[in-house]
């Protein structure tokens, strides 16, 4: 609450009995997708009402929102700690002043890029805060972009927990995304995750009328079609079988063929030419099967094209295609984690996989040797170097396996 005395401006906070930062419920491991979503519309709100005023508050972080567990095990969540919030119209003069302190920038890992670099910010800044937020508490890991010379590669939290929904994860990156190609506002953004939290209607079944009058039009159709073919067969007749026609205009070969390929004079001759040939035949003696024979064959083989083959061009090895190879070995993974969901940083280059993270942390042998066995055992296509990361939701821990209960007398 703002409130002045004597012409000093000062804020009151709300006494929450049983609060504790934010931070403390990141302690339990990863929260579940809708749970953090229902966190952030609580932070977006906090912010759509300061956003509005002009203010901004420059250092949203898992420590500076109060969480307590309602009833019902609802989550209830406060923004506060405005010590590096500064305002963007003139008049009001808030902690900070008209704009960004230059000597507090917010909390490492949860502070916009612009803000840490000291760049022009705006309250698009907070929106980067909450999507951090949201991917430290969906992936329990921080988000780190590097150095400016150096910057990192940022995994979508899809990628890391194969768990989280695809719409949720496009969500946070799209608020770590540059400040122009952020959410405008936070009501926007809050209208964003409620979209990715929709659940699509389930699809009707199709009218058992509709399914049988289908049938019927199929079976019309393919009845009508094979009709049309048999009398198109009957009437049109075989140029390349005929008396009258030499062997060299054997029907032509499609150009989109990749082998090409001629009739030899042995397979025209075992061909029934009297049947086709007699029904087009000028003279009664074309009809008789050596005459025919003797017709085709006149000419000889050396006219014919020769046999050209052409190689099939290399399909470039693609990473929907490393992504299936590393998914079939799901069951091989089983034994080398006890989670249920496991993501692998992988490096393709000489038709092998090298592994080069392992859940967002890097490879640490010997803890990590099984893994690296497994990957080390994957074979590829010849391609480029390619750089991702695959997740990878591993079946069910055998009952065989798991530890059987001591029970004490």
């Amino acid at each position: 609450m703002y409130k002045t005395d004597n012409g000093r401006h000062f804020i009151v906070y709300d006494y929450l009995p049983g609060s504790a930062p934010l931070s403390e419920l990141a302690e339990n491991g990863r929260v579940a997708p809708r749970r953090v979503c229902d966190i952030a519309l609580q932070i977006l709100s906090a912010l759509d009402t300061l956003h509005r005023a002009g203010v901004v508050h420059g250092d949203v972080s898992l420590n500076n929102c109060l969480w307590r567990e309602r009833e019902g095990h609802r989550d209830e969540v406060r923004l506060c700690d405005l010590g590096c919030a500064w305002v963007r119209l003139p008049g009001l003069v808030v902690t900070g002043g008209p704009t960004a302190p230059s000597d507090s920038r917010g909390t490492p890992y949860y502070t916009a890029p612009e803000i840490m670099s000291e760049e022009a910010g705006d309250h698009r800044a907070d929106l980067w805060s909450v999507g951090a937020m949201m991917y430290a508490l969906l992936t329990m890991r921080e988000v780190d972009l590097g150095e400016p010379d150096e910057p990192l590669g940022l995994a979508p939290p899809a990628l890391l927990v194969p768990a989280i929904p695809q719409a949720i994860s496009d969500v946070v990156m799209r608020a770590l995304a540059t400040a122009d190609q952020r959410y405008p506002s936070a009501a926007t953004m809050a209208e964003a995750i409620r979209a990715a939290l929709v659940i699509p209607p389930p699809r009707r079944g199709v009218p058992l009328w509709a399914s049988v009058g289908g049938m019927v039009f199929a079976a019309a159709v393919a009845t009508l079609g094979s009709l049309a073919s048999m009398r198109t067969a009957a009437d049109v007749p075989d140029l390349a079988l005929s008396a009258g026609a030499p062997a060299t205009e054997a029907r032509p070969l499609a150009a989109s063929t990749d082998i090409a390929s001629v009739a030899t004079p042995a397979a025209i001759t075992q061909a029934p030419a009297p049947t086709l040939a007699a029904q087009d035949a000028p003279a009664p003696a074309a009809t008789n099967p050596a005459t025919v024979a003797k017709a085709v064959t006149a000419k000889p083989a050396a006219t014919a094209k020769p046999v050209v083959k052409r190689l099939e061009p290399q399909v470039a090895l693609t990473w929907a295609t490393v992504e299936k190879v590393v998914r079939g070995k799901a069951q091989a993974l089983r034994s080398c984690s006890s989670e249920k969901f496991i993501s692998l940083g992988l490096r393709v280059a000489n038709r092998r996989a090298t592994l080069e993270s392992l859940d967002g942390a890097p490879v640490a042998l010997p803890d990590d040797h099984c893994v690296v066995d497994v990957v080390s055992m994957l074979r590829f296509g010849e391609s480029d170097a390619i750089i991702g990361v695959v997740g990878v939701k591993l079946p069910p821990i055998p009952t065989t396996l798991r530890p059987t209960p001591i029970h004490c007398r």
